[in-house]
C-alpha cells in the first residue's frame, strides 16, 4: 500500500514513487523552509548555496533573512501528524509487511512491526538480524518480543540476510516482475541523467 521510510535522502522520490505512496517519517531534504516566515525552498536552491560554502537564508520575504532548515526531523523533534495518521490507516489493512535495510531500533518506527495483524506475514531483508527484541517499555502496551523468525512457534516471520538490492531483485524475479523492475530502473536512471544535464 505504501512505503514508510526513515531515510531523508530523497531516494524514494528519485526512484519515481508517487508522493501519495510515500510516508517519509523523518522528512526529506527535497524541500526546506524558513524558520522565521515559513517560505519554502527547493533542494537545488539550498544545495547550490551550501556547495559554495554559504548558509541558506531567506530571500523570498522582504527583510526576513531567516535561516532555511531542510524539512527533516532531528532527534527529539516530533514526527508529522501524517505519519501517525497513515500508520493507523494502513497497518490494520496490511497483508504483507516487508522491512528492508533497518536496524529497527529507532522508535516509534521500530514498533511498526507490531502494528499489523497477528496473521500478517513479515519479511525482513537486511544484512544483519534485527527487530528481534522490542524494548520492554513498548511491550507494556502491546506484548511482543518483535520479529519471531528464529524462534520456536514462529508461523509468519522470515529473515533474508544479505544485500538488500540483490534480495529485492531476487524477490522480483520469483514474482515474475524482474523484467519490469529492470525496465523501470533503466528508464528512471535515464530521466535523472537528462534532468542533471538540463
Amino acid at each position: 500500500m505504501r512505503c514508510f521510510s526513515q531515510n531523508v535522502d530523497c531516494l524514494e522520490s528519485l526512484s519515481g514513487l508517487p508522493k501519495d505512496k510515500l510516508c517519509l517519517a523523518h522528512g526529506s531534504f527535497e524541500t526546506g523552509h524558513c524558520l522565521r516566515c515559513n517560505a519554502e525552498y527547493t533542494l537545488s536552491w539550498m544545495r547550490k548555496i551550501v556547495e559554495e560554502g554559504g548558509i541558506p537564508h531567506c530571500d523570498k520575504t522582504l527583510n526576513c533573512k531567516g535561516l532555511i532548515k531542510p524539512d527533516i526531523k532531528f532527534f527529539g523533534e516530533r514526527l508529522d501528524g501524517r505519519f501517525f495518521h497513515l500508520v493507523k490507516e494502513d497497518f490494520p489493512k496490511c497483508e504483507l509487511l516487508i522491512i528492508i535495510g533497518s536496524s529497527l531500533t529507532v522508535m516509534p518506527f521500530a514498533q511498526l512491526v507490531q502494528k499489523v495483524s497477528p496473521r500478517c506475514p513479515r519479511l525482513l531483508i537486511n544484512k544483519v538480524k534485527s527487530g528481534y527484541n522490542i524494548p520492554a517499555i513498548f511491550r507494556i502496551f502491546k506484548p511482543s518480543n518483535g520479529l519471531m523468525y528464529d524462534r520456536k512457534g514462529n508461523t509468519r516471520d522470515v529473515a533474508y540476510l544479505g544485500d538488500c538490492d540483490e534480495a529485492c531483485l531476487k524477490l522480483a524475479t520469483l514474482l515474475g516482475w524482474d523484467v519490469e523492475l529492470r525496465e523501470i530502473a533503466s528508464n528512471r536512471e535515464l530521466e535523472l541523467s537528462q534532468q542533471t544535464m538540463t
